[in-house]
C-alpha cells in the first residue's frame, strides 16, 4: 500500500487507487500520515474534523471514523490504537521520497556537482501534484500542518530554479517561473528568479516589468514595499551587473577558491540574527575566553540543550570580535558531516584547488594548520557532535581561535572552555516576543505574554516559532494561544513553522545517543515533569546503567538540578525535551513501561514501609497491610525518612498517576496509604489530597469499591484540616455506609469515630435525620470491641468521650478518655497515647481540674514531640492557652494561641487557624470554645 499527501491524498494498492469517499476519513488519514510513527493525541483528531464545534460523543463518533477507515483500507493493522490516541506507522511514500530527493541534492551541492543537484531537486518537485491535501476539508489542517509542508515544497522548488539559473537554462525555466509567480503573487524569491531568468535571456524589458508586476501586487494586497532582494535584482539588471554563471565549471559560491598559495582576507560568517536580544553576559565572557592568553589556541565550546540558540550566539559573538582576527573569520556546520568533509571545505575557501586536496583527514588536518599558521583567524564549528571532529580541525599556533557550538559538553576535548547557555530570562523572551509581534501585543496582555514564553521554555527557537505564528494571526489572543501551549500534549505540535520545529532538534539529540541512554531516556518519559532522583533511573531502565545518566546530561537532555533537601543529587528534563519523552515513552500500559514503574512503586513503598515502621502509627489514618513482603532498600533513604519523602512528594505524586494509566492500582493505593499518614502531620494537605484523588478516580473507573472508598475516607481527613467540619458530614455518613455495604468492619469503626468527631464540632440542630453522636460513638465501639482490634478500641472511646463531654457528662467524658488511655498504654502506641491524652486534658479543664489539664497536655506535647507531629502539637498548643487564661495568664495565652495559629497556618490547616484564631480574639471567655476536640 502507497500513501501519498503532495497533492489531493491518494491510497494506492499495486498499481490502483483506493477510494475514500468520506471525508471524515480522509482527514484522520491525513492527520495521521502528516505525523506518521508519532501517536496523534484523540483531542487533536477531533480538533481537526470538527473544530470548535465537535459532536457531544466526539470520541466515540472518531472511533466509528477510525473503524470505517481501517475497512476501506482492507488492512486493520495499519493504524494502531493507543490508550491516548492513534498511530499510523507507514508514512506518506511521496513525502519520503521527496525527502530523499532533496537531501540527495544537498549532498551534490556540498560536493560541488551541481547538474546531480538539480536532476534530483527535478525528481523531488516532480512529486508535488498541486495543491497539498487539497480534496481534505479540515481548516485545522490546512492552518497548521499543510503550511509547513507547502513551505518545504516551495524551497525545494526554488533551490531548483537557483541551480536552473546556474547552469545556463534561462530560456526553459521562463515558462515554469511565470507559472509559479502568477500562482504565487506573494512570493517574492520566484519574482527574483523570473527577473534573472529574462534578463539572462536577453529580455531585460520584460524582467523590469516583472519587478513593477510584483511591486503593485505586494503594495495592493499587503501594503508592503517590494524586499530587499527584489530591489537588489532591479538594481542590478538597470546597472547590468546580473551577470550568468559560467557553467563549464561547478559554481560554489561558499567555497570559492582564490589563486593557489595566496592569502585573502575573509569572512564567512553567516548573518547575525537581525531580532537577536540579550545574552550580555555570555557574550562579554566569550570575549574574554577567546582572547588567547595562555599558551595554546583557545577553545571555547557553547552548549546547552536543543533550540537554547548556540548557533546564535556563536555568530553574534564570531562578528563582534571580526577585529581581533582579522586574517580570517570562518565558519563550517559539522551537521550530519564528519571532520574530512569540513576539512577539506575550509581548505578550498583558503585556496586549496581541488586537484590538490589530500584524500584522508589527518592530511587535510595537516594542510589546514599549514595554511592557518602564524595567522589570526577565527574559526567557528557549528553543531560539532564529538570532540576528535574540532581537534582534527585545530589550528597550530598561537593567535588564532576556537569557537565551538554542540549539543555536547565535549569535555574530553584538550583546554576546551565551556560556556552553558541556559534559557532566556523572563525579560529577555519578553523583548524578543516584542520584536516578533510587536510592543502593543505584548503591552496589550502581558501575563499572557509571560505564559506564552514559560510554555516555551523562555528557549528562543521556541519563541521564535510562537512569534512567527502569532505575526501571522494578528487577530490570535495571546491568552488563547498560551492556552494551547499549555497543553504538553500538543505543545511540540504547536512548535512547528515551516522549516522550523523544535521537535527536530530533539530528535537529533536523542538519536546520537547509545542504545542505553536512548532507553534511559525514553523511560524517563515516564515521569517527564518530575525531579528525579539518580537511583530511580537504575530501576526506571531495569538494569545497572551507570553510563545512561551521564549520556543524558552530557548531551544536554537531562540537567542536574542539585541536591534535595536530603542532600541527594536530582536530575530533571527541560520543559519541552520532558514533553519529547514523555511521546516516545507511549503509553504506560506498555509491557516494558508497565513493568518499569512496578519497579519503582514497589521501592518506594518499600521506601515508605521502612519509614513507617521508625515512626509510631497514625491514629486517626487507616491501617495498611502489607500482603507481600515490599524492597526496604531500593531507593537510598538518607536522614530523617519523614524528611526524605516529603522532599520526594513531586516525585511520588507522578509515580501515583502514571501507576494509575498503567493499572497497577492496588501497588498505588498501598504506596498511597503508606505515604500521606507519614506526611499529612508534617507537610501541606493540597499536594497530598492529590495523591489520594489519582487513586479514587482510577478505583473508581475500575470498578474497584474498596480501594476507592478507602481513599474517600483519606480525603476525608484531609478535609478536616481545609474546611468547615459541617461540609465533611456527608462524606463520613456516605464512607460509613459504603464499608457497612461492603463488609469492611475495620474501616467502619474509624468512619464511625471519625463521624461521632464531625458531629461533635458541627452540631446539626433542628436535623431530625442526623446522627447522634453517642450513638455514633457507640455503634463504633461494640465493633471495635467485638473485632479485638485495640487500636480501633482507643480511637472509638475517644470518640465517646467527645459526645460525652458534648452533652455535658464531662464527668463521664473523662472516665472514658482513661480508659483510652489504659488501652493505648498497654499497647505503647505513643499517638493513641497522646489522643487520649487530650482528651483527659480537655474534660479536666472543664471540669475545674486546672493541674490535671496541665498535666494530661504536658505529657501528650512531650509525645508528639518525639513523633515529630506539628499538626496535633498545634492543637495542644491552643490547649496549653485555654489552660493558661484559665491559670490568669493572660499574656502567655495570648503567645501560646499565636504560635497554634501560625503553625496551623504553615500547614495550610484553615479548620485549625481558624478555632486557634478564634481562641486568640476572645481569650477571656469560654463562649464557643467549651468542645473543640480535634482528631
Amino acid at each position: 500500500m502507497e500513501f501519498r499527501v503532495l497533492g489531493p491524498l491518494q491510497v494506492v494498492r499495486d498499481g490502483r487507487e483506493i477510494p475514500l469517499t468520506s471525508g471524515r476519513q480522509r482527514t484522520v488519514l491525513a492527520c495521521l500520515l502528516l505525523r506518521a510513527g508519532r501517536l496523534v493525541p484523540v483531542t487533536t483528531l477531533i480538533d481537526r474534523l470538527w473544530g470548535d464545534d465537535p459532536p457531544s460523543d466526539a470520541r466515540g463518533t472518531l472511533q466509528v471514523h477510525v473503524l470505517r477507515l481501517r475497512r476501506a483500507l482492507d488492512d486493520p493493522t495499519v493504524i494502531g490504537t493507543r490508550p491516548d490516541g492513534y498511530l499510523i506507522t507507514a508514512g506518506p511514500d511521496d513525502l519520503r521520497r521527496f525527502d530523499e530527493l532533496t537531501a540527495r541534492a544537498e549532498r551534490a551541492r556540498r560536493d560541488g556537482d551541481p547538474a546531480a543537484a538539480l536532476k534530483a531537486l527535478r525528481d523531488a518537485t516532480s512529486l508535488w501534484r498541486g495543491p497539498i491535501l487539497a480534496d481534505v476539508a479540515s481548516a485545522s489542517l490546512h492552518t497548521e500542518d499543510v503550511p509547513q509542508l507547502t513551505e518545504r515544497c516551495m524551497k525545494a522548488v526554488e533551490r531548483r530554479y537557483e541551480l536552473e539559473l546556474l547552469l545556463g537554462h534561462h530560456e526553459t525555466a521562463v515558462a515554469g517561473l511565470r507559472t509559479l509567480t502568477a500562482a504565487n503573487p506573494h512570493r517574492e524569491p520566484l519574482h527574483v528568479l523570473l527577473m534573472r531568468a529574462l534578463y539572462r535571456s536577453g529580455r531585460q524589458a520584460e524582467a523590469l516589468a516583472v519587478y513593477d508586476r510584483a511591486a503593485a501586487v505586494l503594495r495592493d494586497d499587503l501594503g508592503l514595499d517590494p524586499g530587499d532582494e527584489l530591489q537588489r535584482a532591479r538594481q542590478a539588471i538597470l546597472t547590468r551587473t546580473d551577470t550568468p554563471a559560467r557553467t563549464d565549471t561547478p559554481a560554489r559560491t561558499d567555497t570559492a577558491a582564490p589563486p593557489a598559495g595566496a592569502w585573502r582576507r575573509l569572512c564567512q560568517l553567516p548573518s547575525p540574527a537581525g531580532d537577536f536580544v540579550g545574552r550580555e553576559g555570555e557574550l562579554a565572557r566569550l570575549g574574554d575566553l577567546l582572547d588567547g592568553d595562555g599558551p595554546g589556541v583557545p577553545v571555547v565550546t557553547v552548549t546547552g540543550q536543543s533550540g537554547v540558540g548556540k548557533s546564535a550566539l556563536a555568530v553574534h559573538a564570531a562578528h563582534r570580535l571580526r577585529d581581533r582576527f582579522p586574517d580570517a573569520q570562518l565558519y563550517a556546520s559539522l551537521t550530519g558531516r564528519d571532520a574530512a568533509e569540513a576539512a577539506s571545505d575550509l581548505l578550498r575557501v583558503l585556496g586549496v584547488p581541488a586537484a590538490e586536496m589530500p584524500g584522508g583527514l589527518q592530511a587535510r588536518a595537516a594542510m589546514l594548520r599549514g595554511r592557518l599558521a602564524d595567522r589570526r583567524v577565527l574559526l567557528v564549528l557549528d553543531d560539532v557532535a564529538a570532540a576528535a571532529q574540532v581537534e582534527a580541525l585545530l589550528p597550530g599556533t598561537r593567535g588564532s581561535a576556537v569557537l565551538v557550538t554542540s549539543r555536547r559538553l565535549l569535555t574530553g576535548l584538550p583546554g576546551n572552555r565551556i560556556v552553558r547557555l541556559g534559557p532566556f530570562t523572563g525579560d529577555e523572551a519578553d523583548a524578543l516576543l516584542r520584536r516578533l509581534i510587536g510592543d502593543a501585543r505584548v503591552a496589550a496582555e502581558p501575563r499572557a505574554a509571560r505564559r506564552v514564553a514559560a510554555a516555551c521554555g523562555h528557549l528562543p527557537l521556541a519563541l521564535r516559532i510562537a512569534g512567527a505564528r502569532l505575526a501571522v494571526l494578528p487577530s490570535t489572543r495571546l491568552d488563547a494561544f498560551a492556552r494551547r501551549l499549555e497543553d504538553h500534549r500538543r505543545r511540540l505540535d504547536e512548535l512547528a513553522l515551516g522549516g522550523l520545529e523544535v521537535r527536530a532538534g530533539l530528535r537529533a539529540g536523542h538519536g546520537a545517543l547509545d542504545a542505553p541512554a536512548r532507553r534511559a531516556f525514553e523511560r524517563l518519559g515516564l515521569l517527564a515533569n518530575a525531579d528525579v532522583p539518580g537511583w530511580l533511573l537504575r530501576l526506571l531502565v531495569g538494569g545497572d546503567e551507570p553510563r545512561a545518566l551521564e549520556s543524558l546530561v552530557d548531551a544536554n537532555l537531562l540537567h542536574a538540578g542539585g541536591a534535595d533537601p536530603v542532600g541527594e543529587p536530582r536530575y530533571r528534563l527541560p520543559a519541552l525535551t520532558a514533553d519529547f519523552a514523555a511521546e516516545l515513552a507511549g503509553s504506560p500500559r506498555a509491557p516494558g513501561n508497565r513493568a518499569a514503574l512496578a519497579r519503582v512503586v514497589r521501592a518506594l513503598a518499600g521506601t515508605a514501609a521502612a519509614a513507617r515502621d521508625t515512626r509510631a502509627r497514625s491514629s486517626n489514618d487507616l491501617p495498611v497491610d502489607d500482603p507481600v513482603p515490599l524492597p526496604r532498600r531500593e531507593a537510598p533513604m538518607t536522614g530523617d525518612p519523614i524528611v526524605w519523602l516529603a522532599a520526594h512528594r513531586a516525585l511520588l505524586g507522578q509515580v501515583v498517576e502514571q501507576a494509575c494509566a498503567a493499572g497497577l492500582l492496588e501497588e498505588a493505593a498501598r504506596l498511597v496509604d503508606l505515604v500521606v499518614p507519614l506526611l499529612h502531620r508534617q507537610v501541606a494537605a493540597a499536594s497530598l489530597r492529590r495523591l489520594r484523588e489519582a487513586v479514587r478516580d482510577a478505583a473508581r473507573a475500575a470498578g474497584h469499591e474498596p480501594i476507592m472508598w478507602r481513599e474517600e475516607y483519606g480525603l476525608g481527613i484531609l478535609s478536616l484540616y481545609a474546611a468547615p467540619h459541617a461540609t465533611t458530614a456527608g462524606t463520613w455518613a456516605a464512607c460509613a455506609e459504603a464499608f457497612e455495604r461492603l463488609g469492611m468492619t475495620r474501616e467502619l469503626t474509624y468512619a464511625l469515630s471519625t463521624f461521632t468527631f464531625v458531629r461533635v464540632t458541627a452540631p446539626a440542630p433542628g436535623d431530625a435525620t442526623a446522627p447522634e453522636p453517642s450513638a455514633l460513638a457507640a455503634r463504633a465501639l461494640r465493633l471495635a470491641r467485638a473485632s479485638d482490634d485495640r487500636h480501633a478500641e482507643i480511637i472509638a472511646l475517644a470518640a465517646r468521650a467527645d459526645a460525652l463531654a458534648a452533652s455535658g457528662r464531662d464527668r463521664d467524658g473523662l472516665t472514658t478518655a482513661r480508659t483510652a488511655l489504659r488501652v493505648a498504654r498497654t499497647l505503647r502506641e505513643p499517638h493513641f497515647e497522646a489522643t487520649a491524652l487530650t482528651r483527659v486534658s480537655r474534660c479536666s479543664l472543664t471540669l475545674g481540674d486546672v493541674d490535671g489539664a496541665a498535666e494530661a497536655c504536658t505529657r501528650a506535647m512531650r509525645l508528639l514531640d518525639d513523633l515529630h507531629d506539628r499538626r496535633s502539637a498545634a492543637w495542644l498548643l491552643r490547649e496549653s492557652a485555654c489552660i493558661a487564661q484559665a491559670r490568669g495568664r493572660r499574656g502567655e495565652a495570648i503567645g501560646l494561641a499565636e504560635r497554634a495559629a501560625a503553625q496551623f497556618l504553615a500547614l495550610g490547616d484553615r479548620h485549625g487557624h481558624a478555632a486557634a484564631s478564634a481562641t486568640l480574639a476572645d481569650l477571656s471567655s469560654r463562649r464557643g470554645q467549651r468542645f473543640a476536640p480535634h482528631a
